[in-house]
């Protein structure tokens, strides 16, 4: 149940390997999709009380289900189409001295039809949404000869780095390494044991979401 979750990448690296090694079935429950599609040989998709199963990883389910919904709106809007021409002719003819014999044939067939379903929409995805920021000066954040100690333990020694405008980075490193530590540091939520981390002059507005945000 949710295997991936607070795992660092040597880690998640490793715990693929050996359950790829093992030759027993498991059933794996993730939000984790490059997890899945390395592991699963079948998806079971249970939405609106409805469980469907689908072969291949998760990137074939979502092909799959794509192709699905794609066939059965095509069934269901050429349905329709003759529904609604039946249904023209019975109201046309339904009053007809001649016809209304033939226009309730057809409404009986109607009513055995049976009806083919639109697809469903899949189910509502979240959506955030940020207020506009104004722009930022070219520096955002400068961190210079930084250094920062848990007790006995250094996580940063002389560290150097400069995060300009429009930059998107991302911090590697096994659990325990200062990640979080780090951007707790550029936030100014910690104070660094030796060196300076400068926050841009120029309406650079930090902010931090963190892990369990939930609970912060």
């Amino acid at each position: 149940d949710e295997p991936t979750n607070h795992l660092d990448l040597e880690t998640i690296e490793w715990l693929e390997t050996y359950l790829k090694g093992l030759i027993t079935p498991m059933v794996i429950v993730s939000h984790d999709r490059e997890f899945l599609d390395r592991l699963c040989t079948q998806i079971v998709e249970t939405e609106r009380g409805v469980s469907n199963t689908y072969l291949g990883n998760y990137s074939a389910y979502l092909q799959q289900k794509a192709e699905n919904q794609q066939a059965q709106l095509s069934a269901f809007e050429r349905q329709q189409k003759e529904l609604e021409k039946q249904q023209a002719f019975v109201d046309r003819f339904r009053a007809s001295a001649t016809r209304s014999t033939q226009a309730k044939s057809r409404e009986k067939q109607l009513d055995k039809i049976e009806r083919i379903e639109a697809p469903t929409g899949g189910v509502r995805t979240l959506h955030f949404r940020f207020p506009p920021a104004p722009r930022s000066g070219r520096e955002v954040v400068q961190i210079k000869d930084l250094t920062h100690t848990y007790d006995d333990k250094i996580l940063f020694l002389g560290t150097e780095l400069l995060i300009e405008r429009g930059d998107r980075i991302a911090f590697l490193g096994p659990n325990g390494a200062g990640k979080s530590t780090l951007l707790r540091l550029i936030t100014g939520m910690e104070e660094p044991t030796e060196g300076t981390v400068k926050i841009g002059e120029h309406n650079v507005i930090p902010g931090y979401f963190e892990q369990n945000q939930a609970e912060a």
